[in-house]
């Protein structure tokens, strides 16, 4: 599939918080059951790595995560947890990530609808343009500037985050994380 895949690269030690802080979860194939792409793969375990994805999010720095670790998750849409204005992702600094968490990576961690092909053509049919999403949102919200994460018409996608080990030597860069998606989706 050339050309099927965008990654991005945040790098530094704050890259975990903006992904944790800007990625929500889906965690019950009910909320995206209107997807036409789920019909063709029944995502599997999205409660088991909802939590997973939960307990690891509280660590202060990708170095802290096994290292070249994937995750393939399905998220809701990230327009949806855009913040009104600019803010710094930071992580709370009272909370502990369970060691145990950070060394048990579960087996179907890496597990994703991203792989297949199928999925990609439907959900490039599928895919909601930046203004077919200002105009569904404008036209559907109750409250001005709020935006209900649970509308059926919004779309999940399926993602994968790739963790990178630091280095010392100069010429790679530093630790941080990589998110693949589907170049289609890459409007988002």
């Amino acid at each position: 599939m050339p050309q099927a895949f965008n990654r991005f690269r945040l790098t530094g030690p704050n890259s975990h918080a903006v992904l944790a802080q800007s990625l929500k979860c889906v965690n019950d194939i009910d909320c995206i059951k209107n997807d036409k792409w789920v019909s063709l793969h029944k995502p599997k375990d999205l409660k088991d790595k909802d939590e997973y994805w939960q307990s690891i999010s509280t660590a202060s720095t990708p170095a802290q995560l096994p290292s070249n670790m994937i995750v393939g998750l399905v998220v809701k849409d990230p327009r949806l947890s855009r913040p009104s204005r600019r803010t710094k992702a930071k992580q709370e600094s009272n909370t502990d990530t369970s060691i145990e968490s950070l060394l048990t990576v579960p087996p179907y961690l890496s597990s994703s609808p991203l792989w297949d092909v199928k999925i990609h053509e439907s959900i490039k049919k599928e895919s909601m343009t930046n203004g077919q999403f200002v105009k569904h949102v404008t036209k559907n919200q109750l409250v001005p500037g709020e935006i209900d994460e649970h509308d059926p018409a919004l779309q999940s996608v399926p993602i994968v985050l790739i963790q990178r080990s630091g280095s010392q030597n100069s010429e790679f860069k530093k630790i941080g994380m990589s998110i693949c998606l589907f170049t289609y989706i890459s409007n988002i």
